[in-house]
């Protein structure tokens, strides 16, 4: 808009123009639609084929502003397309980033949990060799009991039979 400033002061200053408060809004406005009646006017020439066509300084100078602002058009047009195409690539970009980080944190997960899985069977293992340690002192105390029991039982055995024996003898003796 400074640019339509600019032209409006410039306009300003000369002693033929007369227009007052004429600003650059107004100025954008007034080009605006000069332009679309020379368009209309082409257009409306091309469909009236063979008539010859005045062409006036003005004229000219309205075609050759017409392909310049077509042209200024066309570049915003590809500059905000290569814009655009610049933030679908950082876009993309992140994208894929995000994905990898993704994967990495998924691998990441994996290799924790099969830590935590290979611990757990650690334990497990260990556990297990403490109650087949355990089994095996229960199982050593429950042979010497057994054989404490059977020597106890036998020697009891043997001494009820010295006992029955010495009372027979005394009865006989007696």
């Amino acid at each position: 808009m400074d640019v339509w400033d600019s032209i409006a002061r410039n306009l300003n200053t000369l002693a033929k123009f007369d227009r007052h408060q004429f600003d650059g809004k107004k100025a954008q406005a007034q080009f605006n639609i000069l332009l679309r009646d020379h368009g209309e006017r082409n257009n409306a020439s091309q469909r009236t084929s063979g008539v010859d066509e005045e062409v006036t300084e003005k004229t000219i100078h309205l075609d050759d502003l017409s392909a310049l602002v077509e042209e200024a058009k066309q570049e915003d047009m590809r500059r905000a397309a290569s814009e655009m195409m610049k933030v679908l690539t950082l876009m993309n970009d992140a994208n894929k980033n995000e994905l990898e980080l993704r994967k990495f944190m998924f691998k990441k997960e994996l290799e924790e949990r099969q830590k935590e899985r290979e611990a757990q069977a650690r334990e497990r293992e260990a556990h297990g060799r403490e109650r087949e340690a355990q089994l095996q002192q229960i199982l050593a105390l429950q042979t010497t009991m057994t054989a404490l029991i059977t020597t106890l039982v036998i020697d009891f055995d043997y001494y009820i039979s010295l006992q029955i024996n010495y009372d027979h003898c005394i009865k006989i003796l007696f």
